[in-house]
Protein backbone atom coordinates (compact mmCIF):
# COMPACT_ATOMS: atom_id res chain seq x y z
CA UNK A 1 0.00 0.00 0.00
CA UNK A 2 1.35 3.41 -1.02
CA UNK A 3 -1.16 5.82 0.55
CA UNK A 4 -4.21 5.61 2.77
CA UNK A 5 -6.50 8.16 4.36
CA UNK A 6 -10.23 8.41 5.11
CA UNK A 7 -11.22 8.74 1.44
CA UNK A 8 -8.27 7.62 -0.69
CA UNK A 9 -6.35 4.34 -0.86
CA UNK A 10 -3.52 3.89 -3.39
CA UNK A 11 -1.67 0.70 -4.32
CA UNK A 12 1.22 0.77 -6.77
CA UNK A 13 3.68 -1.44 -8.57
CA UNK A 14 7.19 -1.46 -7.15
CA UNK A 15 8.56 -0.59 -10.60
CA UNK A 16 6.99 2.88 -10.56
CA UNK A 17 8.42 5.87 -8.75
CA UNK A 18 6.11 7.03 -5.95
CA UNK A 19 6.28 10.40 -4.22
CA UNK A 20 3.92 11.83 -1.62
CA UNK A 21 2.48 15.33 -1.78
CA UNK A 22 3.96 17.23 1.13
CA UNK A 23 0.52 18.21 2.46
CA UNK A 24 -0.28 14.52 2.97
CA UNK A 25 -3.33 14.49 0.71
CA UNK A 26 -2.10 12.15 -2.03
CA UNK A 27 0.68 10.79 -4.19
CA UNK A 28 2.37 11.29 -7.54
CA UNK A 29 2.87 8.03 -9.44
CA UNK A 30 5.50 8.03 -12.20
CA UNK A 31 8.34 10.23 -13.39
CA UNK A 32 8.25 14.00 -12.85
CA UNK A 33 11.04 16.13 -14.29
CA UNK A 34 11.96 19.78 -13.91
CA UNK A 35 11.14 21.93 -16.89
CA UNK A 36 14.53 23.44 -17.71
CA UNK A 37 17.10 20.97 -16.37
CA UNK A 38 17.44 17.18 -16.87
CA UNK A 39 16.70 16.33 -13.25
CA UNK A 40 13.87 14.73 -11.32
CA UNK A 41 11.44 17.01 -9.54
CA UNK A 42 11.52 14.96 -6.33
CA UNK A 43 14.87 14.70 -4.63
CA UNK A 44 16.32 14.45 -1.16
CA UNK A 45 15.43 18.06 -0.39
CA UNK A 46 11.91 18.38 1.01
CA UNK A 47 11.60 21.82 -0.59
CA UNK A 48 11.52 20.14 -4.01
CA UNK A 49 8.44 18.13 -3.08
CA UNK A 50 6.85 21.25 -1.61
CA UNK A 51 7.30 23.08 -4.91
CA UNK A 52 5.65 20.23 -6.82
CA UNK A 53 2.76 20.18 -4.34
CA UNK A 54 2.30 23.94 -4.61
CA UNK A 55 2.30 23.75 -8.41
CA UNK A 56 -0.31 20.99 -8.30
CA UNK A 57 -2.53 22.85 -5.87
CA UNK A 58 -2.18 25.98 -7.99
CA UNK A 59 -3.34 24.16 -11.11
CA UNK A 60 -0.14 24.69 -13.09
CA UNK A 61 1.83 21.48 -12.49
CA UNK A 62 2.08 20.69 -16.20
CA UNK A 63 3.41 24.18 -16.93
CA UNK A 64 6.31 23.90 -14.50
CA UNK A 65 7.09 20.17 -14.77
CA UNK A 66 6.87 17.41 -17.34
CA UNK A 67 7.01 13.64 -17.46
CA UNK A 68 4.83 10.55 -17.37
CA UNK A 69 2.90 10.76 -14.12
CA UNK A 70 -0.51 10.52 -12.47
CA UNK A 71 -1.53 12.50 -9.38
CA UNK A 72 -4.14 11.05 -7.02
CA UNK A 73 -5.29 13.22 -4.14
CA UNK A 74 -8.20 13.94 -1.81
CA UNK A 75 -9.32 17.50 -1.22
CA UNK A 76 -10.54 18.88 2.13
CA UNK A 77 -14.08 19.20 0.73
CA UNK A 78 -14.30 15.45 0.19
CA UNK A 79 -13.54 15.48 -3.54
CA UNK A 80 -11.14 12.88 -5.00
CA UNK A 81 -8.99 14.06 -7.91
CA UNK A 82 -6.94 12.18 -10.47
CA UNK A 83 -4.77 14.07 -12.95
CA UNK A 84 -2.87 12.53 -15.86
CA UNK A 85 0.09 14.34 -17.40
CA UNK A 86 -0.17 15.57 -21.02
CA UNK A 87 2.21 12.93 -22.44
CA UNK A 88 1.68 10.09 -20.00
CA UNK A 89 2.53 6.47 -20.81
CA UNK A 90 0.82 5.17 -17.64
CA UNK A 91 -2.75 4.13 -18.42
CA UNK A 92 -5.60 5.41 -16.25
CA UNK A 93 -8.99 3.69 -16.54
CA UNK A 94 -11.84 4.17 -14.11
CA UNK A 95 -15.23 2.85 -13.01
CA UNK A 96 -17.73 4.24 -10.52
CA UNK A 97 -19.15 1.26 -8.63
CA UNK A 98 -21.32 1.40 -5.52
CA UNK A 99 -20.54 5.07 -4.96
CA UNK A 100 -16.79 4.42 -5.10
CA UNK A 101 -14.36 5.64 -7.77
CA UNK A 102 -11.95 2.88 -8.84
CA UNK A 103 -8.93 3.85 -10.96
CA UNK A 104 -6.34 1.41 -12.33
CA UNK A 105 -3.71 1.20 -15.06
CA UNK A 106 -4.96 -2.24 -16.17
CA UNK A 107 -8.57 -2.94 -17.14
CA UNK A 108 -8.50 -6.56 -16.00
CA UNK A 109 -7.41 -5.44 -12.54
CA UNK A 110 -9.95 -2.61 -12.65
CA UNK A 111 -12.85 -4.98 -13.34
CA UNK A 112 -11.70 -7.37 -10.63
CA UNK A 113 -11.50 -4.55 -8.08
CA UNK A 114 -14.96 -3.30 -9.08
CA UNK A 115 -16.27 -6.89 -9.06
CA UNK A 116 -17.77 -6.38 -12.47
CA UNK A 117 -17.70 -8.96 -15.30
CA UNK A 118 -16.22 -7.75 -18.61
CA UNK A 119 -18.79 -6.72 -21.21
CA UNK A 120 -18.25 -5.30 -24.69
CA UNK A 121 -19.82 -1.94 -25.51
CA UNK A 122 -20.60 -2.38 -29.21
CA UNK A 123 -21.60 1.25 -29.73
CA UNK A 124 -18.17 2.30 -28.49
CA UNK A 125 -16.57 -0.28 -30.77
CA UNK A 126 -18.37 1.30 -33.74
CA UNK A 127 -17.28 4.82 -32.72
CA UNK A 128 -13.72 3.62 -32.26
CA UNK A 129 -13.64 2.14 -35.76
CA UNK A 130 -15.25 5.17 -37.39
CA UNK A 131 -13.17 7.79 -35.53
CA UNK A 132 -9.99 5.74 -35.04
CA UNK A 133 -7.68 8.77 -34.87
CA UNK A 134 -9.72 10.61 -32.27
CA UNK A 135 -9.01 10.15 -28.60
CA UNK A 136 -12.21 9.40 -26.64
CA UNK A 137 -12.88 8.90 -22.96
CA UNK A 138 -15.10 5.87 -23.62
CA UNK A 139 -13.50 2.47 -24.16
CA UNK A 140 -14.80 -0.67 -25.84
CA UNK A 141 -15.70 -2.12 -22.42
CA UNK A 142 -19.05 -1.25 -20.83
CA UNK A 143 -18.73 1.13 -17.91
CA UNK A 144 -14.97 1.59 -18.33
CA UNK A 145 -13.73 5.09 -19.16
CA UNK A 146 -10.25 6.52 -19.60
CA UNK A 147 -8.60 9.59 -18.19
CA UNK A 148 -6.95 10.94 -21.30
CA UNK A 149 -3.54 12.59 -21.44
CA UNK A 150 -3.79 16.14 -20.16
CA UNK A 151 -7.12 15.43 -18.46
CA UNK A 152 -8.22 15.29 -14.82
CA UNK A 153 -11.33 14.05 -13.08
CA UNK A 154 -12.98 15.15 -9.85
CA UNK A 155 -15.21 12.73 -7.99
CA UNK A 156 -17.57 13.52 -5.14
CA UNK A 157 -19.34 10.49 -3.70
CA UNK A 158 -21.61 8.87 -4.51
CA UNK A 159 -21.68 9.62 -8.27
CA UNK A 160 -20.82 13.24 -9.04
CA UNK A 161 -17.94 13.05 -11.52
CA UNK A 162 -16.50 15.88 -13.59
CA UNK A 163 -13.79 15.61 -16.25
CA UNK A 164 -11.81 18.58 -17.57
CA UNK A 165 -8.60 19.32 -19.45
CA UNK A 166 -5.79 20.95 -17.52
CA UNK A 167 -3.51 21.20 -20.58
CA UNK A 168 -4.19 23.59 -23.44
CA UNK A 169 -2.18 22.96 -26.63
CA UNK A 170 -3.40 26.21 -28.18
CA UNK A 171 -1.09 28.28 -26.01
CA UNK A 172 1.77 27.07 -28.23
CA UNK A 173 0.13 28.65 -31.30
CA UNK A 174 -0.23 32.19 -30.00
CA UNK A 175 1.51 34.73 -32.23
CA UNK A 176 3.57 36.03 -29.30
CA UNK A 177 5.38 32.67 -28.95
CA UNK A 178 6.13 32.26 -32.66
CA UNK A 179 9.85 31.76 -33.32
CA UNK A 180 10.75 33.49 -36.57
CA UNK A 181 14.50 32.82 -36.49
CA UNK A 182 15.17 29.30 -37.86
CA UNK A 183 18.59 29.10 -36.17
CA UNK A 184 17.04 29.92 -32.79
CA UNK A 185 14.27 27.38 -33.36
CA UNK A 186 16.68 24.60 -34.32
CA UNK A 187 18.95 25.28 -31.33
CA UNK A 188 15.96 25.21 -28.99
CA UNK A 189 14.79 21.87 -30.42
CA UNK A 190 18.32 20.45 -30.14
CA UNK A 191 18.66 21.43 -26.49
CA UNK A 192 15.22 20.11 -25.59
CA UNK A 193 15.85 16.77 -27.29
CA UNK A 194 19.13 16.24 -25.45
CA UNK A 195 17.61 17.31 -22.14
CA UNK A 196 14.61 15.01 -22.50
CA UNK A 197 16.67 12.01 -23.61
CA UNK A 198 19.05 12.52 -20.72
CA UNK A 199 16.16 12.64 -18.26
CA UNK A 200 14.12 9.76 -19.67
CA UNK A 201 17.04 7.35 -20.10
CA UNK A 202 18.74 6.86 -16.72
CA UNK A 203 22.32 5.68 -16.60
CA UNK A 204 23.11 2.10 -15.66
CA UNK A 205 20.69 0.47 -18.11
CA UNK A 206 21.23 -1.19 -21.50
CA UNK A 207 18.81 0.12 -24.11
CA UNK A 208 17.55 -1.39 -27.38
CA UNK A 209 16.67 1.15 -30.07
CA UNK A 210 14.36 0.47 -33.00
CA UNK A 211 16.52 2.05 -35.69
CA UNK A 212 15.26 2.56 -39.23
CA UNK A 213 17.85 5.17 -40.12
CA UNK A 214 15.12 7.76 -40.63
CA UNK A 215 14.94 11.12 -38.91
CA UNK A 216 13.13 10.18 -35.71
CA UNK A 217 15.07 7.05 -34.73
CA UNK A 218 18.36 8.66 -35.79
CA UNK A 219 17.70 11.60 -33.47
CA UNK A 220 17.14 9.19 -30.56
CA UNK A 221 20.33 7.34 -31.47
CA UNK A 222 22.41 10.52 -31.68
CA UNK A 223 20.93 11.96 -28.50
CA UNK A 224 21.56 8.71 -26.62
CA UNK A 225 25.15 8.59 -27.78
CA UNK A 226 25.68 12.24 -26.84
CA UNK A 227 24.23 11.55 -23.39
CA UNK A 228 26.64 8.61 -22.96
CA UNK A 229 23.95 5.94 -22.77
CA UNK A 230 24.70 2.32 -23.67
CA UNK A 231 22.46 1.38 -26.59
CA UNK A 232 22.12 -1.43 -29.10
CA UNK A 233 20.22 -0.90 -32.35
CA UNK A 234 17.73 -3.25 -34.01
CA UNK A 235 16.44 -2.75 -37.55
CA UNK A 236 13.84 -4.69 -39.53
CA UNK A 237 13.88 -5.29 -43.26
CA UNK A 238 11.83 -7.10 -45.87
CA UNK A 239 12.27 -8.01 -49.51
CA UNK A 240 12.17 -5.16 -51.98
CA UNK A 241 13.62 -1.66 -51.88
CA UNK A 242 10.62 -0.12 -50.09
CA UNK A 243 11.02 -2.34 -47.04
CA UNK A 244 14.80 -2.45 -46.83
CA UNK A 245 16.33 0.43 -44.87
CA UNK A 246 19.41 -1.41 -43.69
CA UNK A 247 21.85 0.89 -45.45
CA UNK A 248 20.45 3.89 -43.59
CA UNK A 249 20.48 2.08 -40.24
CA UNK A 250 24.03 0.83 -40.86
CA UNK A 251 25.22 4.35 -41.65
CA UNK A 252 23.79 5.71 -38.39
CA UNK A 253 25.15 2.80 -36.33
CA UNK A 254 28.60 3.10 -37.93
CA UNK A 255 28.74 6.86 -37.41
CA UNK A 256 27.76 6.57 -33.73
CA UNK A 257 29.83 3.40 -33.11
CA UNK A 258 26.89 1.35 -31.82
CA UNK A 259 26.12 -2.33 -32.46
CA UNK A 260 23.30 -3.27 -34.83
CA UNK A 261 21.15 -6.39 -35.26
CA UNK A 262 19.09 -6.94 -38.40
CA UNK A 263 15.86 -8.96 -38.46
CA UNK A 264 13.64 -10.13 -41.31
CA UNK A 265 9.99 -10.62 -40.27
CA UNK A 266 8.27 -13.64 -41.77
CA UNK A 267 5.08 -12.43 -43.46
CA UNK A 268 3.52 -15.89 -43.02
CA UNK A 269 3.60 -15.82 -39.21
CA UNK A 270 1.21 -12.96 -38.20
CA UNK A 271 -2.30 -14.22 -37.42
CA UNK A 272 -4.96 -11.79 -38.62
CA UNK A 273 -7.48 -13.41 -36.28
CA UNK A 274 -5.26 -12.74 -33.27
CA UNK A 275 -5.03 -9.30 -31.67
CA UNK A 276 -1.53 -7.98 -31.10
CA UNK A 277 -2.80 -5.99 -28.10
CA UNK A 278 -5.60 -8.12 -26.59
CA UNK A 279 -5.11 -6.73 -23.08
CA UNK A 280 -6.10 -3.18 -24.02
CA UNK A 281 -9.70 -1.90 -23.73
CA UNK A 282 -9.27 -0.72 -27.32
CA UNK A 283 -7.38 -3.70 -28.81
CA UNK A 284 -6.13 -1.82 -31.85
CA UNK A 285 -2.72 -2.48 -33.36
CA UNK A 286 -1.21 -3.34 -36.71
CA UNK A 287 -1.05 -7.09 -37.24
CA UNK A 288 2.55 -7.19 -38.42
CA UNK A 289 3.83 -6.02 -35.02
CA UNK A 290 3.31 -9.58 -33.82
CA UNK A 291 6.33 -10.61 -35.86
CA UNK A 292 8.49 -7.52 -35.25
CA UNK A 293 7.80 -7.78 -31.50
CA UNK A 294 8.82 -11.45 -31.51
CA UNK A 295 12.11 -10.77 -33.28
CA UNK A 296 12.93 -7.74 -31.15
CA UNK A 297 12.27 -9.62 -27.91
CA UNK A 298 14.46 -12.53 -28.99
CA UNK A 299 17.33 -10.21 -29.92
CA UNK A 300 16.93 -8.18 -26.72
CA UNK A 301 16.88 -11.32 -24.59
CA UNK A 302 20.09 -12.57 -26.13
CA UNK A 303 21.81 -9.30 -25.23
CA UNK A 304 20.18 -8.80 -21.79
CA UNK A 305 18.48 -5.57 -22.82
CA UNK A 306 16.74 -3.62 -20.05
CA UNK A 307 14.54 -1.18 -21.97
CA UNK A 308 13.24 -0.54 -25.50
CA UNK A 309 13.24 2.96 -26.95
CA UNK A 310 12.01 4.19 -30.34
CA UNK A 311 11.07 7.27 -32.31
CA UNK A 312 7.34 6.56 -32.52
CA UNK A 313 5.32 9.75 -32.65
CA UNK A 314 8.13 11.64 -34.33
CA UNK A 315 6.03 12.27 -37.40
CA UNK A 316 3.66 14.28 -35.22
CA UNK A 317 6.54 16.36 -33.82
CA UNK A 318 8.78 16.87 -36.84
CA UNK A 319 6.07 17.18 -39.46
CA UNK A 320 5.33 14.27 -41.77
CA UNK A 321 4.94 16.09 -45.07
CA UNK A 322 2.07 14.45 -46.93
CA UNK A 323 -0.31 17.30 -47.72
CA UNK A 324 -0.49 20.83 -49.05
CA UNK A 325 -0.53 22.26 -45.49
CA UNK A 326 2.91 23.98 -45.57
CA UNK A 327 2.09 25.74 -48.84
CA UNK A 328 -1.32 26.80 -47.54
CA UNK A 329 0.29 28.21 -44.40
CA UNK A 330 2.89 30.08 -46.42
CA UNK A 331 0.10 31.61 -48.50
CA UNK A 332 -1.78 32.70 -45.40
CA UNK A 333 1.34 34.10 -43.74
CA UNK A 334 3.19 35.63 -46.71
CA UNK A 335 0.52 36.00 -49.39
CA UNK A 336 1.09 35.18 -53.09
CA UNK A 337 4.87 35.56 -53.04
CA UNK A 338 7.95 33.63 -54.24
CA UNK A 339 7.94 31.94 -50.83
CA UNK A 340 4.65 30.27 -51.73
CA UNK A 341 5.96 28.93 -55.04
CA UNK A 342 9.15 27.68 -53.43
CA UNK A 343 7.23 25.86 -50.71
CA UNK A 344 4.91 24.26 -53.27
CA UNK A 345 7.82 22.84 -55.25
CA UNK A 346 9.67 21.72 -52.09
CA UNK A 347 6.63 19.80 -50.80
CA UNK A 348 5.89 18.36 -54.26
CA UNK A 349 9.47 17.13 -54.58
CA UNK A 350 9.43 15.58 -51.10
CA UNK A 351 6.20 13.74 -51.87
CA UNK A 352 6.90 13.03 -55.55
CA UNK A 353 3.61 14.55 -56.68
CA UNK A 354 2.42 17.13 -59.22
CA UNK A 355 3.35 20.66 -58.12
CA UNK A 356 0.45 22.28 -59.98
CA UNK A 357 -2.11 20.03 -58.32
CA UNK A 358 -0.53 20.61 -54.92
CA UNK A 359 -0.48 24.38 -55.47
CA UNK A 360 -4.17 24.45 -56.35
CA UNK A 361 -5.04 22.45 -53.24
CA UNK A 362 -2.91 24.81 -51.15
CA UNK A 363 -4.76 27.84 -52.54
CA UNK A 364 -8.12 26.25 -51.73
CA UNK A 365 -6.98 25.29 -48.24
CA UNK A 366 -5.39 28.65 -47.58
CA UNK A 367 -8.52 30.48 -48.73
CA UNK A 368 -10.99 28.40 -46.73
CA UNK A 369 -8.79 27.81 -43.72
CA UNK A 370 -9.09 24.72 -41.54
CA UNK A 371 -11.41 24.35 -38.60
CA UNK A 372 -9.85 22.68 -35.59
CA UNK A 373 -12.85 20.32 -35.27
CA UNK A 374 -12.97 19.24 -38.93
CA UNK A 375 -12.98 15.47 -38.40
CA UNK A 376 -14.29 13.06 -41.01
CA UNK A 377 -15.83 9.67 -40.40
CA UNK A 378 -13.91 6.73 -41.85
CA UNK A 379 -16.34 3.91 -42.63
CA UNK A 380 -14.17 2.07 -45.16
CA UNK A 381 -14.52 -1.73 -44.91
CA UNK A 382 -17.27 -1.36 -42.31
CA UNK A 383 -20.85 -2.58 -42.43
CA UNK A 384 -23.37 -0.08 -43.75
CA UNK A 385 -25.43 -0.73 -40.64
CA UNK A 386 -22.98 1.26 -38.54
CA UNK A 387 -24.04 4.88 -37.80
CA UNK A 388 -21.18 6.38 -39.79
CA UNK A 389 -22.95 9.72 -40.32
CA UNK A 390 -23.07 10.59 -36.65
CA UNK A 391 -21.11 13.59 -35.40
CA UNK A 392 -17.72 12.88 -33.83
CA UNK A 393 -17.58 12.63 -30.05
CA UNK A 394 -16.12 15.40 -27.96
CA UNK A 395 -12.67 16.55 -29.03
CA UNK A 396 -9.82 15.65 -26.64
CA UNK A 397 -8.82 19.30 -26.15
CA UNK A 398 -10.58 22.62 -25.58
CA UNK A 399 -11.38 24.98 -28.48
CA UNK A 400 -8.87 27.78 -29.16
CA UNK A 401 -9.34 30.93 -27.11
CA UNK A 402 -7.73 33.15 -29.73
CA UNK A 403 -7.00 32.89 -33.42
CA UNK A 404 -3.87 30.75 -33.71
CA UNK A 405 -0.94 31.74 -35.85
CA UNK A 406 -1.09 29.99 -39.23
CA UNK A 407 2.30 28.39 -39.15
CA UNK A 408 5.56 27.57 -37.39
CA UNK A 409 9.07 26.83 -38.56
CA UNK A 410 9.57 23.25 -39.66
CA UNK A 411 12.54 20.95 -39.36
CA UNK A 412 14.18 21.87 -42.67
CA UNK A 413 15.32 25.33 -41.55
CA UNK A 414 14.87 26.67 -45.06
CA UNK A 415 12.06 29.12 -44.47
CA UNK A 416 9.46 26.47 -45.13
CA UNK A 417 6.60 26.49 -42.68
CA UNK A 418 4.85 23.81 -40.66
CA UNK A 419 1.17 24.01 -39.79
CA UNK A 420 -0.58 23.31 -36.51
CA UNK A 421 -3.94 21.60 -36.89
CA UNK A 422 -5.36 21.59 -33.41
CA UNK A 423 -3.86 19.50 -30.68
CA UNK A 424 -0.60 18.12 -31.99
CA UNK A 425 1.78 18.84 -34.82
CA UNK A 426 -0.16 17.88 -37.89
CA UNK A 427 0.59 15.76 -40.93
CA UNK A 428 1.49 18.51 -43.34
Amino acid sequence: MTHRDERLVVYSDSGLEINHLTDGTGVVVGDVFCRHVPSRAFGKNIDEGARVTAAYRGGHLNNEYWGSYIVLASLPNGVITCERSPFCSINAYYIVEGGVLVVASDTRLLLEMARRPPSINWESVARHLIWDNLSMSSTCLSGVSEIRCGESIKFEAPRALEASFHWDPWKFTNPDVLITDPDEAMELVRREILRCIGAQMPRGRFYALDLSGGLDSSIIAAGSATAGREIHAITMFSEGNDGDERNFARSVASHLHISLDEGAPDHRRPDLLHSARPHLPRPHSRSFVQETDRISLEMATDRSIDTFVNGQGGDAVFCHLQSSGPAADTLRAKGPSPNFARTVFEVARANQCNAWDLGWKAIRKGWKGKHHANWRANDAFLSKDLPSNESPPGLPWPPPKNRSCPSMWCKFGCGQRASFSGGLWCNL
